[in-house]
């Protein structure tokens, strides 16, 4: 009995929990839902203040080009997310480019929203037609 306690725990602690669960969004509703569409570098990142239950990570984004918005191309923006992907949060690893989905009511970002590492282009190349469609709407 004991032997079937032991592997049951085990069982149990070795099950990869993720409780990221985002609903599934089509492209055009992630531009469309979006107040910013930007391309940015993450420059700086570290644990915000406070963070060490929260383990919120604050990173200080140079914004490269803008898609959708009024935010400037050329300067800085300062986002949050959890460090903890099962918990939506976003990887920050400076250096690297983003694609951001933002809204304007949030300084956070997370997997949820449409953000992503920019990587070879694809993603944006998938997006473009509906960023087109949306400034031929305007």
């Amino acid at each position: 009995m004991d032997k079937i306690v032991i592997f049951s725990i085990l069982i149990f602690i070795s099950i990869d929990a993720n409780a990221c669960s985002c609903i599934p969004t089509k492209p055009e509703q992630r531009v469309m839902s979006a107040d910013s569409i930007i391309e940015a570098k993450l420059i700086s990142a570290g644990y915000s203040k406070g963070s060490y239950l929260t383990h919120e990570v604050e990173g200080k984004f140079k914004i490269f080009k803008v898609y959708k918005g009024k935010l400037k191309r050329n300067t800085y923006l300062q986002l949050t997310t959890s460090d903890n992907e099962g918990l939506c949060g976003m990887p920050m690893v400076i250096g690297r480019h983003y694609l951001i989905f933002k809204s304007k009511n949030s300084n956070s970002m997370g997997i949820c929203s449409g953000t992503r590492f920019l990587g070879n282009g694809e993603y944006l190349k998938k997006l473009m037609p509906y960023i087109k469609n949306y400034h031929q709407k305007k």
